[in-house]
Order: C-alpha cells, then structure tokens, then sequence
C-alpha cells in the first residue's frame, strides 16, 4: 500500500513537472510580427532591439504595456495595437509620430507632433525631411509651458491651450499654411490674443480668444478666402464679437 502510494504521488509529481515543461516551452515567444507605418530607420532599429528582448520569455507574462512604454519612450514611434497571438507570436502594429510644431528654447526648438507630445529638439524650427518648417508656437504670457522630453505639453491655463489647439484644429493641413501661432496676453485679467500668421503674409489675430474660438476663427478663415491677391497678399484680419453679439472679421490691407 505504501509503495501504491509513492508511485500515485510520483505520477502526479512527473505529470506535474511534464506540464510546466510544456508550459514553458511551447509558450515562449520566438517570433514578432512588426508592421510599420512609416519607416524611419533610427526609430526602427531601437524598436526592433526592444521587442527582440522579449524574445524567450513566456508569452502568459509578457506585459504588452511595459513593452508599450518602452517603444514610446525610448522612439518616435507610437502603437496601434500590441497583440499576442497563441502559443508564441507577439504582433505590433506601430506608426511614426509626424512632427508639426516647434517651440523655441533656450539651446534650439523643442519638437511636438500632432498631440503635442515633446518628440525631441533641434536647432531649427525646419524639418529635415522636407525642408519645410514646422509650426511655430510662441507663449507671450506670464505663464509658460511646462515641456517635458517624449511628455505631451501642458500648460496650467487650460482655457487659452485649449483655444490654441481649436485654432489650429480649424485649419486643413495646418502645417501647410501657418507659419506661426502665437497666444499673447493683454492688459485686461484673464484676457488673451491670439495672432495666426499665415505662410502667405496674411496676419489673422483673434480677440478674447478664449471666448467663442472656433467661431472667430473659421470668421477669419471665411474672410481670409474672399480675398483675391493670393500668396502675394499682405494685411491683418480681426476677428472678435460685436456688441450685438455678431462675429465679424475685418480685413485691412498691409503694405
């Protein structure tokens, strides 16, 4: 009976230990599928060297976040989707950050893209990649940005940043056309401008900006578009509210 009894418990011990094997072989991961958007070779080999140190490890413990913050911090590159794929395949879909406005500071320009993440910095506001600048954005205010390498920008006054970002969300293509943004703060408490200057001259400069922005400034676009001089032209258009309660944009011809 006794040894009955060691035999049933070394079964169990062996089939025990036959399972972990398994388990731990036949789930290690030992092959990544990696699709990118856009290819830029020195963001791709840093991501490659990252999901490569996943190679191995057990796929039921593999953190797809952990590997998430590790890409998004250590590249450009942003995820679409992390996916495991049983028993031994991790799939990354991941896509290139595209660069569109830049801040000035003290050494050069701090480098956002379109969800004003910090990406990096450079000595100019111009891009490399097409020899076009990006978006300048400029803070007259007593208040500045608080930027942050690979962090999304933040601002404490969370009224005029939000103005800024529906400003600049009412033009298409808006690195095709601004040349620089810049939010002043005036005399009166709590009150701001903000001044879009187009690549074509043209100056629109939104009052309380803080105020019904969107309006204002699809006004000043309207206006913007009636006139007939095109990229030669020169002049300012002021968009602010009447009295009445009327949105108005009024161009006035530069020299």
């Amino acid at each position: 009976m006794k040894y009955k009894k060691v035999l049933i418990i070394s079964s169990v011990l062996t089939i025990l230990l036959f399972i972990t094997l398994a388990f731990l072989t036949i789930f290690r991961v030992n092959d990544v599928s990696v699709t990118y958007s856009v290819f830029q070779h020195e963001d791709y080999v840093k991501a490659e060297e990252i999901i490569e140190s996943y190679k191995g490890r057990n796929i039921f413990f593999v953190d797809e976040g952990e590997i998430a913050q590790k890409i998004t911090e250590n590249t450009n590159l942003k995820i679409n989707t992390i996916k495991k794929r049983y028993p031994f395949t991790l799939v990354l879909d991941l896509y290139a950050s595209e660069e569109r406005f830049a801040i000035k500071g003290e050494d050069g320009y701090y480098v956002l893209d379109l969800d004003y993440v910090v990406l990096k910095t450079r000595e100019t506001e111009l891009n490399p990649a097409d020899n076009l600048t990006d978006v300048v954005l400029e803070f007259q205010t007593t208040i500045q940005p608080e930027i942050t390498l690979k962090q999304p920008l933040k601002y404490a006054d969370e009224a005029l940043f939000t103005a800024l970002k529906t400003t600049i969300s009412c033009f298409e293509s808006p690195r095709d056309r601004l040349l620089k943004v810049v939010c002043i703060e005036t005399q009166e408490a709590g009150n701001f401008r903000i001044e879009i200057y187009m690549r074509s001259g043209v100056k629109i400069e939104i009052y309380k900006a803080t105020q019904d922005t969107r309006e204002k400034v699809l006004a000043g676009i309207s206006r913007y578009q009636s006139i007939v001089d095109g990229d030669l032209l020169k002049g300012t258009i002021a968009c602010y509210k009447l009295d009445s309660g009327e949105i108005t944009a009024v161009y006035t011809m530069g020299k």
